[in-house]
């Protein structure tokens, strides 16, 4: 609220209600005129108040603002509101909000006014002081606010500030934690945090430069690849490995190697009818002997993932591929070494 015009004063002293900015552009609403470099002055009542008119239609008012200062002990500032317009809110009709005296802080919840829905109402603040007061730096109000509901409406608005990001992000938590009360705390934060969407202005600003999705975190919390255990393999030999998945909706899951040289990707094959929380099982085919590590991704079509790995061994000497043709060599060696043995003892005879 700009304080620079549209106010009513009623002053007491001539250093009464003024308006400003701080250095940082906020309007300001500050008694006395010179706030910080002279006291407010004795036995005064000043009164300062705008009108509001509040739509047909509207239900809840509530009225809030940034107040510091002190007064006197004894002085009071007090906030209040009277139906009507251009009505003194500190006469007769008014009601008053805060009163406030020693030092000054703002309130500890916006005030309700619903009296003034669908209704004109003045709206402000008054100081009064005592005779025998020696005064002192008075109030400073900035970040007057007025917020509102009306009925059957689906308006939105976008706030800034972790007084607005801390709700959502435990009313995520909560969902979280209601869809599966086995989580713990770990698992629903960093449910959370994995499944942000990156907001480049907040790279820097929070620690995963995301904004939260609770959609997203629901899917990520429940999904999930287990059962999978290192195997032995045989080269040229199909081995079935089978493992559970889960997750909220169509599921699709991948699988690759390491090391393509003991099993080609192409040589993993079932991934396609693992598309449902359940069983899953891969048929792979090892090429050689070796090692790889083989990993599994399952992903849902809210653009999560969840991975997991395994060993597969295939041992050098298993039958199939170079084995077997090794076993042919010695074995056609064998012979012909006995052939030629047999020769040299037919020649000595």
């Amino acid at each position: 609220t700009d304080f620079s015009s549209g106010w009513t004063a009623s002053l007491g002293t001539s250093t009464g209600w003024g308006y400003g900015k701080t250095t940082s552009g906020i309007p300001i609403l500050v008694n006395p005129v010179d706030y910080g470099n002279s006291n407010y002055a004795p036995s005064t009542d000043d009164r300062i108040w705008t009108d509001f008119t509040f739509a047909p239609g509207t239900q809840l008012v509530a009225l809030n603002y940034y107040l510091q200062g002190r007064m006197a002990s004894g002085d009071y500032l007090n906030s209040g509101v009277a139906v009507g317009g251009n009505t003194d809110p500190f006469a007769g009709s008014g009601t008053q909000l805060q009163h406030e005296t020693d030092t000054l802080s703002s309130p500890a919840a916006a005030y309700p006014i619903d009296q003034c829905a669908g209704k004109t109402c003045s709206i402000g603040f008054q100081l009064t002081s005592k005779p025998t007061s020696t005064g002192n730096t008075g109030p400073l109000i900035a970040f007057f606010e007025l917020n509102t509901v009306a009925a059957n409406t689906r308006e939105m608005g976008i706030e800034n500030g972790t007084s607005m990001a801390a709700p959502v992000v435990s009313g995520i938590a909560a969902l979280l934690m209601a869809s599966d009360p086995a989580a713990s705390d770990i698992d629903v934060a960093r449910a959370i945090k994995n499944s942000g969407i990156p907001v480049p202005a907040l790279t820097g600003v929070t620690t995963t430069g995301k904004a939260v999705n609770a959609m997203r975190a629901l899917a990520n919390l429940h999904l999930s690849v287990t059962g999978l255990a290192d195997r032995t393999g045989t080269a040229g030999q199909p081995l079935s490995v089978t493992f559970s998945i889960s997750g909220l909706n169509a599921l699709a899951v991948s699988a690759s190697s390491s090391n393509t040289s003991v099993l080609a990707n192409t040589a993993i094959t079932g991934q396609n009818s693992c598309t449902q929380t359940g069983g899953c099982t891969l048929q792979l085919l090892p090429a050689m002997g070796g090692t790889s590590t083989i990993y599994v991704t399952v992903s849902d079509t809210f653009g999560q993932q969840a991975t997991g790995s395994f060993l597969l061994t295939v041992p050098s000497s298993s039958g199939g591929g170079g084995g077997g043709m090794n076993w042919s060599f010695l074995l056609v060696l064998a012979v012909i070494l006995a052939a030629v043995q047999w020769r040299r003892r037919g020649l000595a005879s």
